[in-house]
């Protein structure tokens, strides 16, 4: 592993409108010692050109290339060729602030912070900021389970520092002792999965207010046409199922899982509400029954319903008693 080094991971999919614009953002930090991992997803456009040019010219670019799956799978194929002591991502269409990388990379020399956020804006395909995302600065540290679930609970499922990966550096270290990957049955929603896998074991996070991050939003992009779908419901079971497998799999012993083992019905519960609020609409529901009747989504609703106080306890009342309700309605019709 190189130390001090940035690992940047862009999953390349017919992206040669915009490729250029983003792999240049990267290259051009005012932080040098970076490394940028183009992972081509069998793109049938120029995107291959495109990055062999930039590796040709840039001895910092590494390309791979991998079988034509979702950006879950690229992700995963970056984080094997990572090399750096941290790691970054953004998407191809994207774009960093010059000192991006500085700032971050700066945040990250703290003692003992694993994760580093900025804030970031929207960007309208012609070019005119859309919103500017005012998320929470701070500093926050998670010495043990309990803080840890406090954490997911309070500040990621809050959007706080936000859902997402690109806005964030990671300590690569940490990334390959639990073995935290992106799931990649997933669509949508993967960041947020892998984001609290690696939440579990981080020690300390530290946000700033710095818009940092360009996001351009393009009318074809997933988030746009696939939100309103039962695609998203199914999509975050899997990020669930995800999330606790790793959990088990690093087992709760000697880390700091054991409090979101534990209670883990809680995270299920309030993620899940998430996107029944925001992402889907009366028809994708019936779409859900498949997932629904799964022995994972039955057991998390379960213990949701036999455990109203540690609900209200973790949630407060009112969100409390409303997944309470929630959960003893779907564990009803889910095996009827």
């Amino acid at each position: 592993m190189k130390k001090d080094c940035v690992s940047v991971i862009v999953p390349v999919y017919n992206g040669e409108k915009h490729l250029a614009r983003c792999i240049e953002s990267v290259l051009n930090q005012t932080y040098r010692n970076i490394e940028l991992i183009l992972v081509d997803n069998m793109s049938s456009d120029r995107s291959p050109e495109i990055c062999a040019e930039y590796a040709g010219k840039d001895e910092r670019v590494v390309v791979g290339r991998q079988e034509r799956r979702w950006v879950s799978a690229a992700r995963n194929r970056g984080l094997e060729l990572c090399s750096g002591e941290y790691c970054c991502f953004i998407d191809q269409d994207d774009e960093y602030k010059p000192d991006m990388l500085e700032t971050l990379y700066r945040m990250m020399q703290q003692e003992d912070v694993d994760l580093a956020s900025c804030n970031y804006t929207k960007v309208r395909e012609n070019g005119e900021l859309k919103k500017d995302h005012r998320l929470v600065s701070g500093d926050y540290r998670t010495p043990d389970d309990s803080a840890t679930l406090s954490y997911i609970l309070d500040v990621i499922l809050e959007v706080k520092t936000g859902f997402l990966v690109w806005n964030k550096m990671f300590r690569t270290e940490l990334i390959q002792t639990y073995h935290i990957t992106f799931e990649e049955r997933l669509r949508i929603g993967e960041d947020l999965g892998f984001l609290i896998n690696y939440a579990c074991y981080a020690r300390r996070t530290a946000a700033t207010d710095e818009v940092l991050y360009l996001w351009y939003q393009y009318s074809t992009s997933a988030s746009e046409f696939e939100r309103s779908g039962s695609i998203c419901l199914n999509d975050f079971t899997y990020a669930l199922e995800h999330i606790y497998e790793n959990i088990e799999g690093n087992g709760a012993s000697g880390n700091k899982t054991a409090a979101v083992q534990k209670y883990y019905y809680i995270v299920f519960m309030k993620m899940m509400d998430y996107q029944y609020r925001k992402a889907v609409n009366e028809a994708a529901i019936p779409a859900h029954k498949d997932i629904v009747e799964k022995d994972f989504y039955y057991k998390h609703l379960k213990q949701a319903a036999f455990h109203p106080s540690a609900l209200k306890k973790f949630l407060g009342a009112d969100m409390g008693a409303l997944l309470w309700k929630r959960a003893v309605y779907h564990l009803l019709k889910s095996r009827k």
